[in-house]
């Protein structure tokens, strides 16, 4: 009799195991009923992530140039179409910038490795670019071609999933609120 109570107790043991796993399988295995997403089904987002602001142009900026021996500071300004470097400590003239048809300064930042670049826009529309970063102290200005005649300017930021920095864009807007993206 003991053998028998034995036997049915490892019988009634594996029924009840291959009951719990045929029954998680059916629960766990159930298709749940969906709306079924046709050709035409468009999924929209609201924004992406995106910021977008105006990029803040003026007359006058003042920098920060830092290096491992000592700090300078200066102002640039238009003055007369010509871009102006002002040194704060010595006050120290230089014209970096002399074909006497600027209009406004600004400076747009791409964030990483200390990125951050001085733009001139001219009279005429055409966008002029430092060829070297702000943290350094050399001034070099390129034209920036572009399609349009650009009047303002504005950044686009969107925020990166896996890396610490946001994606920056710099997009020129000309007279009539064309867009066109701006490669430096």
């Amino acid at each position: 009799m003991k053998k028998f109570l034995e036997n049915a107790g490892i019988v009634l043991s594996i029924v009840i195991v291959l009951t719990l796993i045929f029954s998680a399988s059916y629960v766990f295995a159930k298709d749940e009923p969906s709306v079924e997403k046709k050709s035409y089904y468009v999924d929209s987002s609201a924004n992406d992530g995106y910021t977008e602001r105006e990029l803040g142009l003026s007359t006058k900026l003042t920098k920060k140039y830092e290096n491992i021996k000592n700090s300078y500071e200066y102002e640039l300004s238009v003055v007369d179409g010509n871009v102006i470097s002002t040194s704060v400590a010595t006050g120290n003239k230089e014209s970096i910038y002399s074909k006497g048809d600027a209009k406004y300064i600004g400076e747009v930042n791409y964030y990483y490795y200390d990125s951050k670049y001085i733009i001139i826009v001219t009279e005429n529309g055409e966008v002029y670019a430092n060829i070297y970063k702000s943290n350094q102290s050399k001034m070099k200005f390129r034209k920036i071609a572009t399609k349009n005649k650009v009047k303002n300017l504005k950044v686009t930021e969107k925020k990166q999933r896996f890396y610490e920095y946001p994606s920056v864009q710099l997009i020129g807007i000309d007279e009539e609120g064309n867009e066109e993206l701006i490669k430096l």
